[in-house]
C-alpha cells in the first residue's frame, strides 16, 4: 500500500478455538511512514464471501456470497457504513472521510448495476446512504453561521469523485453523484419498469443542542431529587424525583408521562393523561431560547416548533398503558437538535455556590457532526418522492406510509388491512 492509499478488502480470521472461527475482513490506509508510522485499520466487518453461519448478513444467508460474485469483489456489510464516528472523534481528516464515502458509493453502485442487469427479480430495492452521511458531517463547512465553521477549512480543496471540490461544496457534490446513479438506473429500465425514488427525510444545519429534560423542568413537569450531583446529569434519568415528576424525556425528542401502572413509580392517572399532554404541548411551544443578546444565533428564539401527541397520529387498541411509542414527540426548530447526552436521558446541570441546579437548556454544537434531521419538526426536513409513472397525489402531500401500499399495488400484491394509507396508484 502506497502512502495516502487504501488497500483492497482482505480477509482475516479470528480463531476462537479449534472448532470455531470467525471470518472477517478489513482494509487499511497508510497515512504516513514517518516515525511513528501511521496506519489506519478500518472496522472489522463480516466477509460477504464467507458469511457467518450464526450471524447472516442476508436472507437467504447464501445471497451475501452470491452478490459478491456478481461484482467479483467484497463489499461493506457493517450496518452503519461510512466513517462518521471516526471523523466526529477526530481520528480522520475530512479528506479521508470523503475517500471512504467514495468507496461506499462505488460498491453500492456496482451491486445496483449488477442487479439491474439481471432478470430474476420483480422488486429491486437499493439504498444509498452517502448523502445522509455527508450532510451529517460536512454542514459545518457549508453553513457560515455554524459554531464549528472555519472559513479557511471550508475553502480547502479535496479530490471528491475525481474532481477538485471545496469542503464547502461537498453536499451539492454528493447530490450530483446521486443524480448520476439515478440516471444510470433510468437508462437500464425496460419500458414496463417503474422507478420510485424516496428519501425519508431532509436535512438542516445542527447549530444548537437542546436538553429536553431541562425544558420539562423549566415548565414544571420534571423535579430534581434531593442530593443530586452535577455528574448525575450525564446518567440516564439519575436526577429525577419520581414521586413528583410528571414527564421525562429519552431519545430524540420523545416525551413520556410518568404514568401510574406503566412506570415503576408512576404518579399520573391514566384518566388525567390527555389533559396533561395538552398542557405540556402548550408550555413547550411557548419556551424561548433567550441566550446572550450578542450570541450570533440570538434571533432564533423558539426551539420547539411542534409538539405532537402521538396517540392522535398513531391510534389503536393499544392506547393507554400498553402504547408502544412515546406519548408526545417534540419537533425542534431549524438549526436545533436534541443534545448529545439528552438522547440517553441526560440533563444539563451546574453547581453554583455549592448548590446543584439545572443549567441552560441550550448549548452550541461544536461537534463535527454538524448536520441533522432526527428531532426537527418534520415539515422543516421533508424528504423527496419521485415516480416515473403518473400517480394520484393527495392534497396534503405524500407520506412515507404511502410507499408500501403503492409498491404492493404496482406488484399486484394484496395489501394487508393494517396499512394506514391507500396506494397512490389507482387500479
Amino acid at each position: 500500500v502506497a502512502v495516502g492509499q487504501w488497500s483492497d478488502w482482505f480477509p482475516v480470521t479470528f480463531e476462537a478455538n479449534t472448532l470455531v472461527s470467525a471470518p472477517a475482513m478489513c482494509r487499511v490506509r497508510l497515512n504516513s511512514v514517518e516515525r511513528p508510522l501511521e496506519l489506519y485499520v478500518s472496522t472489522f466487518e463480516i466477509d460477504p464471501k464467507r458469511p457467518l453461519v450464526w450471524q447472516p448478513v442476508s436472507q437467504p444467508p447464501s445471497f451475501a456470497a452470491e452478490a459478491a460474485g456478481w461484482i467479483g469483489d467484497r463489499y461493506e456489510t457493517l450496518g452503519w457504513s461510512c466513517m462518521t464516528n471516526q471523523l466526529k472523534d477526530r481520528q480522520l481528516s475530512p479528506a479521508i472521510f470523503l475517500e471512504d464515502i467514495e468507496a461506499t458509493m462505488d460498491w453500492r453502485r456496482k451491486l445496483t448495476q449488477a442487479a439491474l442487469g439481471r432478470d430474476d427479480w420483480r422488486l429491486l430495492f437499493s439504498v444509498y446512504s452517502t448523502p445522509d452521511r455527508v450532510q451529517h458531517m460536512m454542514y459545518r463547512f457549508a453553513d457560515p453561521e455554524h459554531p464549528g465553521y472555519d472559513a479557511a477549512l471550508a475553502e480547502q480543496s479535496v479530490s471528491f469523485f475525481g474532481e477538485p471540490t471545496r469542503l464547502a461544496d461537498t453536499i451539492p457534490a454528493i447530490y450530483r453523484q446521486m443524480d448520476r446513479r439515478v440516471g444510470e438506473a433510468m437508462e437500464a429500465m425496460q419500458p414496463e419498469d417503474v422507478l420510485v425514488l424516496v428519501s425519508d427525510h431532509g436535512f438542516t444545519s445542527f447549530r444548537r443542542q437542546v436538553f429536553v429534560n431541562n425544558l420539562l423542568h423549566q415548565a414544571g413537569y420534571l423535579i430534581l431529587k434531593e442530593g443530586v450531583q452535577v455528574g448525575d446529569g450525564n446518567l440516564p434519568l439519575a436526577f429525577v424525583d419520581w414521586s413528583r415528576t410528571q414527564a421525562y424525556s429519552l431519545g430524540l425528542g420523545m416525551v413520556f408521562l410518568n404514568l401510574k401502572g406503566r412506570e415503576p413509580a408512576g404518579i399520573v392517572e391514566v384518566a388525567e393523561a390527555r389533559a396533561l399532554l395538552e398542557r405540556i404541548q402548550a408550555d413547550l411551544l411557548r419556551l424561548e431560547d433567550t441566550g446572550p443578546e450578542d450570541h450570533p444565533f440570538a434571533a432564533v428564539r423558539h426551539p420547539v416548533e411542534s409538539a405532537a401527541v402521538l396517540w392522535d397520529l398513531y391510534p389503536g387498541e393499544w392506547q393507554g398503558l400498553d402504547y408502544p411509542c412515546a406519548d408526545l414527540m417534540v419537533g425542534l426548530g431549524e438549526f436545533y437538535r436534541v443534545a448529545w447526552s439528552g438522547v440517553t436521558g441526560g440533563m444539563a446541570l451546574e453547581s453554583v455556590e455549592g448548590k446543584v441546579r439545572p443549567a441552560s437548556a441550550y448549548r452550541d454544537n461544536t461537534n463535527a457532526w454538524s448536520g441533522d434531521h432526527a428531532s426537527n419538526d418534520p415539515k422543516l426536513v421533508t424528504g423527496i418522492f419521485f415516480c416515473s409513472r403518473k400517480l394520484d397525489l393527495p392534497a396534503e402531500g405524500v407520506s412515507v406510509m404511502h410507499v408500501a401500499p403503492t409498491v404492493l399495488r404496482l406488484l399486484g400484491v394484496e395489501m394487508p388491512p393494517s396499512l394506514a394509507r391507500q396506494p397512490l396508484l389507482s387500479q
